[in-house]
């Protein structure tokens, strides 16, 4: 009888230690899941088309950024692919569920198709990266104007 008792209480020792690291480990994997705080950038678009513009027309393109995540999103730097694009962003970190605007303006003094893009870095450590294209046209100035 006495050697029945004992693999009873070594076999509910075994479940009893299963089960409580079970729940130990259960719990410190979503504590660090709830606890790792990183930012998580969104735009409203990634691409923005001017259509059909004349030469000197004012060219401006918003893209809202979004901060998705629950810490605050840093943009690092705004990378226009040439001179003829500038772009403008607020320097402050824009903060958990809060937007901000990032303002790409094209020089519509140069003739031709739009095909430009613009490099945004973030501290958004799944998603550093994100590029935003523009495109439409600059006409040539007619006779009639």
């Amino acid at each position: 009888m006495n050697h029945i008792s004992v693999n009873i209480d070594k076999r509910f020792s075994l479940v009893a230690t299963a089960t409580f690291f079970f729940f130990v480990f259960s719990f410190s994997y979503g504590f660090s899941q709830e606890t790792d705080n990183h930012a998580v950038v969104a735009f409203d678009k990634t691409s923005f088309d001017f259509g059909e513009l004349n030469v000197g027309d004012e060219a401006s393109a918003i893209f809202k950024v979004t901060n998705d995540g629950n810490a605050p999103l840093v943009i690092e730097n705004v990378t226009a692919s040439c001179g003829c694009t500038v772009a403008r962003w607020a320097q402050e970190p824009v903060m958990p569920k809060d937007t901000a605007n990032i303002i790409v303006t094209y020089n519509t003094n140069i003739v031709g198709e739009i095909k430009r893009s613009v490099v945004v870095k973030t501290n958004d450590r799944d998603n550093r990266r994100t590029i935003l294209l523009l495109t439409g046209e600059v006409l040539l100035p007619t006779d009639e104007e």
